[in-house]
C-alpha cells in the first residue's frame, strides 16, 4: 500500500482536510502517516536553562503525539501508518524529507482563504513546502469534500500543433500513474490564450488516447481556468511546478483566491 504524508497544524483547515482525506483513502487505499511541526517561541527558549527548553520540548511533543494518535485512531486499521511529532524551525523543511523518507506518494495539506495573495492565501507553510517538495503536494481549500478524480485538468504551454517536451511528458506519464487509480480518468489538457477572439477549440485523443486537448482565449491564465471550471465539472487541478511562467502567475494571482474561495477543486502540485 502505497504512503501519504498528512501535514496538519490542528486548525479548522487542517480539520477539514484530514476529513478529506479519510474520504479519500477508503476510495483510493493509502497508508496514511500525519505530522505536526512544532517550536519553542524563542524569547521563551533564551530565558531558560537548557533542562528547561528540553523539557517544554518533550511535554509539547507528549501533547502533540497524543493528538495525532486520537487523529490516527479516526482512520480504518489498515489505513494507519506513522505519526511524526518533530519539533523544528522551518516546518516545510521537516515535512519535505519526512515525505521523502518514508517514500510517500502525495503530502496532503489545506489550503487557507483569509489572505489577499496566493501564498497567504494557502497557508506559508503549505507555499512554501511545494516550493520545496520533490514529492506532489495536494493541497485542500477549506469546507470542500472529497468526490472522486474523473476529471482533471492539466495547463500547459503547449498548442495543439506543437511538438511534446520532454517535461510535458513526464508530467503527464506522473499523472496517468497517479489516477491510475481511477478507472478511465479524464485529463483534460487546456491551453490559454491572451487572444480573447479566439475560438474555443476542443480536440480529442490528443495528445494521448482517452485525453481532450483545449486552447481558449482569455485575459488571464487564470481568468480563463476558472472559466473553463464554471463550464467544466472537473474535480482536479494539476499543476506542473516546472512550468514556471504558469505557476508564478498562480502563485500571485488573486483570481486564484476566487478559484479557492468558491472551493471548486483540490490543488496537486507536482514536479
Amino acid at each position: 500500500m502505497k504512503n501519504l504524508l498528512f501535514a496538519t497544524d490542528f486548525s479548522d483547515s487542517s480539520r477539514n482536510a484530514f476529513n478529506f482525506v479519510k474520504a479519500m483513502v477508503v476510495k483510493y487505499p493509502m497508508r496514511v502517516n500525519i505530522i505536526h511541526v512544532f517550536d519553542i517561541p524563542i524569547p521563551t527558549s533564551t530565558t531558560l536553562s537548557t533542562n528547561a527548553v528540553v523539557g517544554m520540548i518533550k511535554e509539547r511533543e507528549d501533547a502533540v503525539k497524543r493528538h495525532l494518535n486520537d487523529m490516527l485512531a479516526e482512520l480504518p486499521k489498515e489505513n494507519q501508518g506513522e505519526i511524526n511529532a518533530v519539533h523544528g524551525t522551518y516546518p516545510s523543511t521537516e515535512i519535505a524529507e519526512k515525505a521523502e523518507e518514508i517514500d510517500s506518494m502525495l503530502i496532503v495539506m489545506a489550503l487557507r482563504q483569509r489572505y489577499s495573495f496566493f501564498e497567504r492565501l494557502i497557508g506559508t507553510t503549505t507555499a512554501h513546502t511545494i516550493q520545496k517538495s520533490n514529492i506532489p503536494v495536494l493541497a485542500i481549500p477549506n469546507g470542500l469534500e472529497f468526490k472522486e478524480f474523473h476529471s482533471i485538468l492539466f495547463p500547459t504551454e503547449m498548442q495543439i500543433g506543437d511538438s511534446m517536451k520532454d517535461n510535458e511528458i513526464k508530467a503527464l506519464r506522473w499523472l496517468q500513474d497517479f489516477v491510475g487509480m481511477v478507472e478511465e480518468p479524464d485529463i483534460h489538457m487546456i491551453h490559454i490564450s491572451s487572444d480573447k477572439t479566439l475560438t474555443t477549440t476542443t480536440v480529442h485523443d490528443k495528445p494521448f488516447p482517452g485525453m481532450k486537448f483545449t486552447v481558449t482565449g482569455a485575459d488571464s491564465i487564470e481568468e480563463g481556468i476558472l472559466a473553463f471550471f464554471e463550464k467544466k465539472s472537473m474535480d482536479l487541478l494539476a499543476v506542473y511546478k516546472p512550468n514556471r511562467s504558469f505557476w508564478e502567475r498562480m502563485y500571485h494571482s488573486s483570481v486564484t483566491r476566487k478559484f479557492l474561495e468558491q472551493n471548486k477543486s483540490p490543488l496537486l502540485v507536482f514536479s
